[in-house]
């Protein structure tokens, strides 16, 4: 069986500078020129790229068993330890089933009251600011996002307990995926600056985890929050409990989705809704037809079915992590190709999202796609921000959630605009960052009428 296509390479090189100079967009680029499955040859190895839904499927659904995580995992679990993100197998498993009920809907629903009441908080501090100035909503949607994640998960206010996690995990994030493609990658022990300002972000952070772990620990009196799902989980099979040490691995697991993911998520929405006109006039119509003059309250959000296909759409188009890789354990067939034993196959996210094959116009902003109307027309596979198949994010709903929530309580009474001049840019990381920080203008919407 022959092997995939491949697009021009450097006869020394191969794709090693192209993957490596941009390794957002190149994969798009040759998953969608180069169908159903793309062969590379990325610092002298073969790697394969697709976006297409069938290899899709055949990695994350039907065959499984042919796919482990790979060397890029292991880089990751540096920071989140052997957490539900980096494990495999029968750990994982257990892993899963330990922290499952945690992100049980009604548990989730309970959880909507948080979402609401730290927006509200949110919102007096957006009142006072002057809409002239200009602001980091990158790092203001990290702010909220991380107060929702203490809140929820330790039921303490994380914004003022430890101010040093938001640029601690960025820096982190960061430095992990300049590790995965540097080359030569020199071993994590040797003491370089760069390593070394790696680890005491990673020791900052383990000390605040804990810290909460261990005062959990010691309460009589349980706490209503996930911490404390963690704690109380015991493994039917094996009556076990996790370990200090699994806790950690976890909850730095959600500080990477519950604060990180969801606060780049909320900064673009806020982007889209400032470039279409039409798009935040629907946003505000259908906010004051669910919740008029009162308060936002728990009951509204499921309602607000426009403004979760505004998230959706958002997603689509800039999803936290653009690619997600697994590596072959034993020679495979493809779509007619035959794939090595050893080699990376990276899924594109974003070419998935932006694949002419499964979109119409895909590279325009649509929320019209995810609206209860419209979605039987969503081609099954086509979407996965949260990954797919059985490895699909356990937190993805509580994400969802808290996005619309926030945006119920802020969208009605703020406008936001970008600074003059200024165009974002995805900053490539093992989650997706944002030039700039996302610089735009707060105004109170009484202020703009």
């Amino acid at each position: 069986m022959k092997s995939p296509p491949s697009p021009p390479a450097h006869w020394l090189w191969g794709h090693t500078k192209m993957m490596f100079k941009d390794p957002m967009e190149f994969p798009v680029y040759t998953a969608l020129h180069y169908k159903p499955v793309c062969q590379l040859n990325v610092a002298g190895m073969k790697m394969y790229i697709t976006a297409n839904i069938e290899c899709v499927k055949q990695i994350f659904v039907n065959q499984t068993e042919n796919f482990v995580k790979g060397p890029a995992f292991k880089t990751l679990s540096l920071l989140g330890g052997n957490g539900l993100l980096n494990s495999e197998g029968d750990f994982w498993k257990r892993q899963r089933r330990l922290a499952q009920p945690a992100f049980h809907k009604e548990k989730l629903k309970g959880f909507l009251h948080t979402f609401i009441e730290c927006s509200k908080d949110f919102a007096l501090k957006w009142k006072k600011y002057n809409e002239q100035d200009i602001y980091k909503i990158s790092f203001e949607m990290g702010e909220l996002t991380l107060k929702i994640t203490g809140k929820t998960l330790f039921s303490i206010d994380l914004s003022k307990e430890a101010t040093s996690i938001p640029p601690d995990v960025k820096e982190s994030l960061l430095f992990l995926n300049k590790r995965i493609y540097s080359v030569p990658r020199y071993p994590i022990g040797w003491p370089l600056p760069s390593h070394k300002r790696f680890f005491q972000n990673k020791k900052r952070l383990d000390e605040v985890v804990y810290k909460i772990i261990d005062e959990h620990m010691k309460e009589t009196i349980p706490a209503e929050d996930l911490l404390q799902t963690f704690l109380d989980a015991t493994d039917l099979d094996t009556g076990e409990k996790m370990s200090r040490e699994h806790l950690r691995d976890e909850v730095i697991t959600l500080f990477l989705a519950g604060f990180e993911t969801t606060s780049i998520g909320l900064t673009w929405v806020w982007y889209m809704l400032s470039q279409h006109d039409h798009v935040r006039k629907k946003f505000i119509e259908e906010l004051d037809r669910i919740i008029g003059k009162s308060e936002v309250k728990p009951e509204h959000i499921m309602q607000l079915t426009y403004t979760r296909a505004l998230v959706d759409e958002t997603l689509r188009l800039y999803p936290p992590a653009y690619y997600v890789t697994r590596q072959l354990v034993k020679d495979t067939d493809m779509h007619g190709y035959h794939l090595k034993k050893g080699c990376i196959i990276l899924t594109s996210i974003l070419g998935l999202h932006k694949n002419p094959d499964y979109w119409q116009n895909p590279d325009q902003f649509d929320p019209e796609r995810f609206t209860v109307k419209n979605q039987p027309n969503i081609i099954k596979g086509s979407y996965m921000p949260f990954g797919t198949g059985q490895r699909l994010c356990i937190g993805n709903q509580f994400a969802l959630m808290e996005m619309v929530s926030v945006l119920a309580v802020l969208g009605r009474q703020f406008f936001l605009r970008p600074a003059s001049g200024y165009i974002p840019q995805m900053i490539p990381s093992i989650t997706t960052n944002i030039s700039e920080g996302m610089p735009m203008h707060i105004s109170s919407i009484n202020e703009i009428a």
